[in-house]
């Protein structure tokens, strides 16, 4: 943000040092498309950012238990609880389910309901998951959140698969069944979903499939024609490159394009540079090649920026790949921006 500040105030102090109207104008909006890039690269952070915090949430359950349903540490009577359900783990099904099933319809707090669903997760009787599908349906929803995470955390197919019709009737718990089949790795259920969801549905399950690495379901829905801006999100975030390249190239909506341009650079991979760079060098096009440094920026690639403006011809082109430059803040920028003021443009 500093560099950007500083290139703004540069412009404003040329226009009053004796520039024309016309040129003063064209700094301005030189100045505001680098503004846009910052504000795109901002853009594209967070989503990666929200990406990888989203499937740290998810596997919440798994650093432990009840978090979900409370911060506070347990009671002493609490504790003693959550001690005597951790000895179950090891009981036969046939002691252990009657008193799993006493605690979950008792007064128990939810904190120790909880850890009782979790050592259901962990019983491989059928019962176990019955139960556990019983408290999903029934109970207060925390609870019910609670059983269907331990659900994902069971894995067992025939409790997943019950999950579907729940995710079409039971709208707040679909970040949950979102929650158990991330944590179940079940790409298949989470692809299936996607087919037939829309709008902010489909959002979070593609998004949940970008944390999962799902490369080929997404590319599926890809396939499938079902193209979004979280669609573009998720396959950078799951590290598809050749996804990303294809619809820079062919993508006939404008928005997506240069979505998926942009993206590219969130892609921690050598050949994300390159790419970039060749369809930057390739293309006549204003906002594609504009699109293309604002993914070198996010990728944070000097090196790559550099090379493009050392053997850029146009005046106009160079000072946008300089200004960019200067957004990154490295020691190739400052040296670029030490030789244009010697008069040394490469």
């Amino acid at each position: 943000m500093k560099y950007l500040t500083i290139a703004i105030c540069l412009v404003l102090a040329g226009s009053a040092f004796g520039q024309t109207p016309q040129t003063a104008q064209a700094e301005r909006a030189l100045a505001q498309s680098q503004a846009r890039a910052h504000a795109e690269m901002a853009k594209s952070q967070a989503e990666l950012a929200k990406g990888i915090a989203a499937q740290q949430a998810e596997l919440a359950p798994l650093r432990g238990l009840g978090q979900s349903l409370s911060s506070r540490a347990p009671t002493d009577d609490e504790a003693l609880a959550i001690a005597a359900l951790e000895g179950l783990m090891a009981a036969p099904p046939a002691r252990a389910l009657p008193l799993l099933k006493r605690v979950l319809a008792g007064q128990k707090s939810d904190l120790v309901k909880a850890r009782a669903l979790f050592v259901l997760s962990q019983n491989d009787a059928p019962e176990a998951q019955t139960i556990l599908l019983d408290v999903a349906k029934s109970g207060s929803l925390p609870l019910r959140g609670e059983a269907v995470r331990m659900i994902g955390i069971g894995g067992k197919p025939a409790a997943l698969a019950a999950l579907k019709s729940m995710y079409a009737s039971e709208p707040a718990l679909r970040e949950e069944i979102l929650s158990a089949y991330l944590i179940s790795d079940r790409k298949d259920a989470l692809l299936d979903l996607a087919q037939n969801a829309k709008d902010e549905d489909f959002a979070a399950i593609v998004r949940t499939l970008g944390a999962m690495g799902a490369v080929d379901e997404l590319r599926q829905l890809g396939d499938a024609g079902k193209h979004s801006e979280e669609l573009v999100q998720a396959y950078a975030i799951s590290g598809d490159l050749k996804s990303l390249e294809n619809l820079a190239r062919t993508a006939k909506d404008r928005a997506i394009q240069l979505e998926a341009i942009q993206s590219i650079g969130i892609v921690d991979k050598p050949e994300a540079a390159v790419a970039l760079s060749a369809l930057y060098r390739s293309s006549g096009d204003a906002e594609i090649k504009e699109a293309a440094l604002q993914g070198l920026m996010i990728a944070g690639e000097e090196k790559a920026l550099m090379a493009l403006y050392t053997n850029a011809q146009n005046p106009v082109e160079k000072k946008a790949i300089l200004r960019t430059l200067t957004l990154l803040g490295g020691d190739a920028a400052i040296d670029a921006i030490d030789a244009a003021l010697q008069g040394n443009v490469p």
